[in-house]
């Protein structure tokens, strides 16, 4: 028997809610199947060990917001959460370099969110939320007077610094008050604040909580040329030398500073347990400046308490275009590899030029090398050069001034 129109449309009704059913019942096993307890330890451990490239925090409970101080920044943040909670599944996933500290109270990591604001957030070690913190943002309004612009952050080229000795953030919070006309510069230039007037420290207690903000107001010493004075908090590892007058040598358009060897690492190195060494152009005469910067690498023997200093040949890599930012720039830091370009020279060459150059004494110290790894553990930068463009306003003509570094390079 044929059944009819009716009774077939029952029947298609009938299989297609027992194909719905089906499906449901087979993607929520399925799902449940895939959404294991996330192990946040477990997961943490592989990122840190390279096992797996990123970290998701999506499925993390909400982290309450801690204020630890109260600028025009904090305010938008609050009206942006206004509860007090930040939801984790707004995270961009995080990197092995977003991992601040590992302790056996805390988890401390830096993420961004949604509007690109960079936070500091400490978790349990089970992933449990204990709080985070607001490190860097920035905050533009225009006026048809004056354009204003409020930032946090570390330095020109480095938005935050955690000091993993001290347990605490590093930044400074800045203000800078700029004319609507063309090129936007800076109004009261010699006042506003900037990473080289304040710091700002945020400490991270052995509970993974965070400390209300100490602020501190910086005297950057000034080291001043005919055109232009060049203000630092790093020279304020130099201050004494640098009244003594015994610290640099001024020569017209150029200038050397003779750093000792933790002001050589510091400049140098772009590990983590350094921050930034950042400048600050103080111009007398209203204009523009570009820095470009070049490392010079060079052989030394270092003997018993005597090193002998080989001026040539020496290695100098291309000049880089630092980025500057109003009238603040950050000198360029190097990797390992980086500092590993030698001059040319030949082992054989080498132990005539350190015989000649040195004497017997430190060629005893050479007479070894046979091969230019040999040659290369001789080599190391020995001077980092500024090359400081300044024209100003009222002129065509660009003013040139080296800053060179003098590094130690002997015990």
């Amino acid at each position: 028997m044929t059944p009819n129109r009716k009774h077939r449309i029952g029947i298609g009704f009938t299989l297609a809610l027992i194909i719905m059913l089906a499906t449901n019942v087979s993607g929520q096993t399925t799902t449940n199947f895939e959404e294991a307890p996330f192990d946040f330890q477990s997961s943490l451990k592989g990122l840190l060990e390279g096992s797996i490239p990123s970290l998701s925090l999506a499925s993390m409970d909400s982290i309450p917001i801690v204020t630890v101080m109260h600028e025009k920044i904090d305010e938008r943040d609050q009206r942006r959460h206004p509860y007090g909670y930040l939801n984790p599944h707004f995270f961009k996933e995080i990197k092995a370099k977003d991992i601040q500290e590992v302790s056996e109270k805390f988890v401390l990591l830096v993420v961004e969110d949604q509007f690109g604001q960079l936070r500091a957030v400490s978790f349990t070690p089970e992933g449990v939320p204990i709080e985070s913190i607001l490190l860097n943002d920035q905050f533009y309004y225009a006026g048809s007077i004056a354009h204003e612009v409020e930032s946090r952050r570390y330095s020109p080229s480095i938005p935050y610094f955690y000091d993993r000795i001290g347990h605490e953030f590093v930044f400074s919070t800045i203000f800078k008050i700029m004319s609507p006309g063309e090129n936007n510069p800076l109004v009261d230039l010699h006042f506003h604040e900037d990473e080289t007037t304040n710091i700002c420290r945020v400490a991270v207690s052995a509970q993974g909580r965070f400390s209300s903000a100490h602020f501190e107001q910086v005297s950057s010493p000034k080291i001043y040329f005919e055109r232009f004075a060049l203000a630092s908090p790093f020279f304020n590892q130099l201050s004494d030398k640098l009244r003594e007058g015994v610290d640099y040598q001024k020569r017209g358009d150029s200038l050397s500073i003779y750093l000792d060897r933790d002001q050589s690492v510091q400049l140098l190195s772009n590990d983590v347990l350094f921050g930034a060494a950042t400048f600050r152009m103080l111009d007398a005469d209203s204009g523009t400046f570009s820095v470009s910067q070049q490392y010079i690498s060079t052989f030394g023997i270092s003997g018993d308490g005597d090193f002998c200093d080989l001026k040539s040949p020496a290695y100098l890599s291309d000049w880089k275009l630092l980025n500057t930012e109003y009238d603040l720039f950050d000198v360029a830091k190097y990797s390992q590899e980086q500092q590993s370009a030698i001059p040319e020279i030949t082992a054989k060459n080498f132990k005539k030029l350190v015989k000649k150059q040195c004497g017997k004494y430190h060629y005893q110290y050479v007479k070894h090398v046979r091969t230019k790894e040999d040659v290369a553990s001789f080599s190391s930068i020995s001077q980092v050069v500024l090359k400081i463009d300044y024209q100003p306003y009222a002129s065509e003509e660009i003013f040139t001034t080296y800053v060179v570094f003098e590094l130690a390079r002997s015990c």
